[in-house]
């Protein structure tokens, strides 16, 4: 699959995974194994001190390979990428979700990702 991106601000302060709204999401045809490169920009907006932003993919309501950004400053951000390496049982949906270290206001945008197919059945 070709790399797919998507882009609105997505702003959150939940130490929880959540949707990462208005990123990608892709439904995988067959059970198999794949390696995924994914990213995004994470960035903090509110700052009461330095924390971390997190993103990853979830592949079949899994959570796989979390990539975090260290925020040290008040709309600090950056680019951040990873590649993690996932089995998917079946037809599966892959999408991406955000979650920061403390309940502080952040930001995650232009989420992407793409997908090979390493095995499949």
């Amino acid at each position: 699959m070709a790399p797919t991106a998507a882009g609105a601000a997505n702003g959150f302060s939940s130490t929880s995974w959540i949707p990462f709204t208005g990123a990608p999401t892709f439904t995988l045809p067959r059970a198999g194994e794949y390696s995924y490169l994914f990213g995004a920009m994470l960035q903090a907006s509110g700052f009461t001190g330095t924390y971390e932003v997190y993103c990853r993919l979830n592949v079949g309501g899994t959570g796989s390979g979390a990539i975090k950004f260290v925020a040290v400053g008040q709309y600090n951000g950056g680019q951040v990428a990873g590649a993690p390496f996932a089995y998917a049982s079946g037809a599966v949906a892959v999408s991406m979700e955000v979650a920061a270290q403390t309940a502080t206001l952040s930001n995650a945008a232009l989420g992407w990702f793409t997908i090979t197919p390493r095995r499949v059945s």
